[in-house]
């Protein structure tokens, strides 16, 4: 449970990372495009946000509270999954993610900029999450 946790609160470390390597390596971009453009998005639409201040906007805040869940979920079951079975859980998590952005995305459309770029930004960390969710299942990491 203990080793679940870390690997939950390392996670978004994991992802602040990756964008901070596209500056130090950039020879590996390739690798680390989507985190990286997720990131960048994510930052500029905090900035949008904080000169707005629209709370409308916090319906957002689901997307990584979901991520940091299926990571957890898969640091509990480490090991415990083949790649075969851990597939359709990551697909449908994946599917769920893009619905509810999609739908937070109809809801904060008079701020459609923001949105967009909330929403692209929690989709690529969702992306990054069903990958490290993907190796804690198997416990192959890369």
């Amino acid at each position: 449970m203990l080793e679940a946790l870390g690997l939950m609160f390392t996670a978004p470390m994991w992802f602040a990372t990756a964008f901070a390597m596209m500056f130090v390596a950039p020879s590996i971009e390739w690798l680390l495009l989507v985190p990286f453009t997720g990131m960048a998005s994510l930052l500029v639409a905090v900035v949008l946000w904080l000169r707005n201040r629209r709370k409308d906007m916090l319906i957002f805040l689901g997307s990584p509270a979901a991520s940091l869940l299926i990571v957890f979920v898969a640091g509990v079951f480490r090991g415990q999954l083949d790649g075969d079975a851990a597939t359709p859980l990551l697909v449908s998590f994946l599917a769920a993610q893009a619905g509810f952005l999609g739908f937070a995305f109809y809801r904060c459309r008079i701020v459609w900029r923001m949105a967009a770029l909330f929403a692209y930004g929690f989709f690529s960390y969702a992306l990054f999450s069903a990958l490290v969710a993907a190796m804690a299942f198997t416990d192959t990491w890369m």
